[in-house]
């Protein structure tokens, strides 16, 4: 009977030690695989956090930028202006033929191919010249300001650089030549829009610089004590384009494409890069932005 006993508890042991052993390797698995996926969620949230930190770094660039141009909206117009080699002063805005609204134009008899707005004349004293002459664009219902209807160059900075297209001998001049350089205006207005170095130009009280004591790593880093910031962050524009739309020409606008980047590094030394672009609209009195 006693014999009987053992035999059987000898033979539950020998079950019980690789149902413990099976048990024990299944548990060493589910741990291994969770530490490596805490460690793999935690580099992934620290990418992502950089990704951020760059994305809001373009932003700030992006802020910086509107800023200025609301508060400079003149200059960043005839910058625009020049940088096509359009004369800023004169109205590019093309006028509609609406006759139940507030332009109706008729042909000027003085003048062949020359019109005036009879809405505009009828808020002067009867008798007087046309205020405003006009012209009919090729192809269009569309009416412009002019001041000379053979010479179109008064609209543009130098003389021979009017289209020979009649659509846009009035409208878009030929690209002034590369050594006058038309475009220096623009890249002067957008150079201190940056937190660091961009042409010699520079804004130090913007500069967001890592800490040269980072050596602790991110917990050790103490902000009320340390000269810097736990990761740098810097941003500046990249380019400033000009987009032909349509519809803009009616209102006498112009429309920027922007163009910023923004990078973030952490205290590891990882860097991570960011774009952003914004279509924008411009007038020359800043009532647009």
């Amino acid at each position: 009977m006693i014999k009987n006993i053992i035999k059987t508890n000898n033979k539950r042991s020998g079950i019980a030690i690789p149902i413990v052993l099976a048990i024990g390797v299944i548990f060493g698995i589910l741990v291994m695989a969770l530490t490596f996926r805490q460690s793999t969620t935690k580099s992934q949230n620290k990418m992502r956090l950089l990704e951020r930190q760059a994305h809001f770094a373009a932003r700030s660039g992006m802020q910086h930028f509107l800023l200025k141009a609301k508060l400079f909206p003149t200059e960043l117009y005839d910058a625009v202006e020049i940088k096509q080699g359009k004369n800023p002063l004169v109205n590019f805005t093309e006028f509609e033929h609406d006759p139940s609204g507030n332009f109706d134009f008729r042909a000027y008899a003085a003048a062949p191919g020359i019109y005036y707005n009879t809405k505009e004349e009828s808020r002067r004293q009867p008798g007087d010249p046309p205020r405003y002459m006009y012209i009919k664009l090729t192809g269009k219902d569309a009416y412009i300001r002019i001041g000379s209807y053979y010479n179109p160059d008064y609209r543009f900075l130098l003389s021979g650089i009017a289209s020979s297209d009649p659509a846009k001998k009035y409208l878009y001049p030929l690209p002034p030549p590369a050594s006058l350089n038309a475009g220096k205006y623009l890249d002067y207005f957008i150079r201190d829009c940056a937190s660091d170095y961009q042409d010699d130009a520079i804004q130090p009280a913007l500069k967001i610089e890592k800490s040269s004591s980072m050596a602790g790593g991110i917990k050790k880093f103490d902000i009320a004590v340390e000269s810097g910031y736990p990761y740098s962050l810097s941003y500046k524009v990249e380019e400033v384009k000009i987009q032909a739309i349509q519809a803009l020409s009616k209102y006498g606008e112009e429309a920027i494409e922007i163009k910023v980047s923004g990078k973030a590094k952490n205290f590891q030394g990882k860097e991570e890069a960011q774009e952003q672009t914004k279509l924008q609209k411009i007038d020359r009195k800043g009532q647009v932005i």
